[in-house]
């Protein structure tokens, strides 16, 4: 008699699921819950996948462009354009609601090093930049090229406040309206008084640290081969 015996697969033999901090399409639809659960509406919210689908198009328009130093085709920068279109239609609306909600929580954003009127007022400078449309131009190779005359961005960021209590309490408040099976991936509890610990050991710890000295980086803002695209003459 044969002893063979069928193996079957166990629990932990099972594939363990993904980190969430390297699941793309987990952080967007936690990002999406979680300007919902700070109160952006949730048409506004949802536009978070628009942004994601038009930043793709976006990145994938820039990879096949030619870097030889030459303005872009026509037809190139026309595309190109358009792209940044799709862009601005939906980060725009969620940039204002979000800001709007910031303020109406009385959300601190300096304990993450970032001047909350500075971000206003770069979000008012960009939109109009925008709307003026003088990036569009041939001479303006680089559609991104509007980002190096906002002024504000130059401010947004300011010498980190230490967080206290209050601010980890209106943090935790926004988070426990979020689904709890998206809390729980991202957090090994829900329990209001361990998550409010959880956040404030994080933000004290960022801030000993020096991880909010430079929140925003402008060089990542503004695009390094947006000078690809243009003619080297300035040099």
């Amino acid at each position: 008699m044969s002893t063979h015996q069928t193996s079957t697969s166990s629990p932990d033999q099972m594939e363990p699921e993904i980190h969430w901090a390297e699941d793309a399409d987990f952080q967007w639809r936690a990002a999406t819950e979680l300007l919902i659960a700070l109160g952006v509406p949730r048409s506004t919210a949802r536009l978070t996948q628009d942004l994601r689908t038009s930043i793709a198009r976006l990145e994938q328009i820039d990879a096949r462009l030619p870097r030889d130093g030459e303005p872009l085709p026509e037809a190139d920068r026309l595309t190109r354009n358009n792209a940044v279109d799709d862009v601005a239609r939906a980060i725009l609306p969620l940039a204002h609601a979000t800001l709007e909600r910031i303020r109406a929580e009385e959300l601190r954003t300096e304990v993450v090093g970032v001047d909350y009127a500075a971000v206003c007022a770069a979000v008012a400078q960009l939109e109009a930049t925008y709307r003026a449309g003088w990036w569009r131009s041939a001479e303006r190779e680089g559609a991104d090229f509007f980002l190096r005359e906002v002024e504000a961005l130059d401010r947004l960021n300011v010498p980190p406040v230490r967080a206290n209590w209050r601010d980890a309490g209106k943090i935790v408040g926004i988070l426990r309206k979020m689904p709890n099976s998206t809390l729980r991936r991202m957090a090994p509890t829900t329990n209001p008084m361990a998550l409010r610990f959880m956040v404030l050991f994080a933000l004290q710890s960022g801030y000993r640290d020096g991880l909010f000295d430079n929140t925003i980086s402008i060089p990542r803002l503004i695009h390094t081969k947006t000078s690809e695209y243009r003619t080297s003459s300035a040099a």
